[in-house]
C-alpha cells in the first residue's frame, strides 16, 4: 500500500465560487493531513499571464493563515490538455477541483469537469460550490481490474487510512 507522508494538492482555479470552495477544501485537507497546495490558473495567451498571476495571488491572500502552504502558478494552454500535465510535472497527489452544479443537458451529456477527470492520471476530488466542508468519511471510486484502477485503489486506500475513511468500490468492465 502507498504511504502518503507528504501531499501536494493541485487546485485548478478559475476565479469562481466553485473554485474558491475547492481551495478552502484543499486548505482543510492540507491542514489536517499535512501537505502543500498549488493553485493553478490556465490562460489561453501569454499576454494574460501577468494579470492572472496578480489576480490569483490576491485570491489566495484571503487565507493568510495558510500562506506558507499555498503556491500559485499560471499556465498558458488549455485546461483540457494541460491540467493533467501540470499534475504530473508537479507530482500532485490529488487534484481538488470545484464544480458548478450542472443543469439541463449537461446532466445528461456530462460536464467539462468530467472530461478533465477522464483524461487525468492524477486522482480527483470534486467539490461542489455549495458543498459543506466536512471530514472525509467515505471515498467512492470506480474500479476495474486494469493496472491504472489498481494503482488508484492503492492511493484511495492510503488516503482512507490517513483520514480514517472507508473506500467503496463501484465495479465496471
Amino acid at each position: 500500500m502507498i504511504d502518503i507522508e507528504y501531499d501536494k494538492y493541485l487546485v485548478p482555479f478559475d476565479f469562481t465560487n466553485a473554485t474558491r470552495q475547492a481551495l478552502r477544501y484543499a486548505i482543510t485537507l492540507a491542514s489536517n493531513g499535512g501537505g502543500k497546495i498549488l493553485a493553478v490558473h490556465v490562460v489561453k495567451h501569454a499576454n494574460e499571464v501577468a494579470s492572472a498571476e496578480t489576480r490569483l495571488k490576491e485570491e489566495v491572500s484571503v487565507h493568510p493563515e495558510s500562506a506558507e502552504m499555498i503556491q500559485t502558478k499560471v499556465v498558458v494552454g488549455s485546461i483540457f490538455e494541460d491540467l493533467n500535465n501540470v499534475g504530473q510535472v508537479e507530482e500532485a497527489s490529488l487534484i481538488v477541483m470545484g464544480v458548478h452544479n450542472p443543469s439541463g443537458l449537461k446532466k445528461i451529456f456530462g460536464t467539462d469537469h468530467l472530461k478533465i477527470v477522464a483524461s487525468s492520471g492524477t486522482p480527483f476530488l470534486l467539490v461542489q460550490e455549495d458543498q459543506t466542508i466536512t471530514a472525509i468519511d467515505d471515498i467512492v471510486m470506480p474500479f476495474s481490474f486494469d493496472k491504472e484502477s489498481v494503482q488508484v485503489t492503492d492511493f484511495a486506500g492510503a488516503l482512507a487510512k490517513k483520514y480514517d475513511a472507508t473506500v467503496h468500490l463501484v465495479g465496471f468492465r
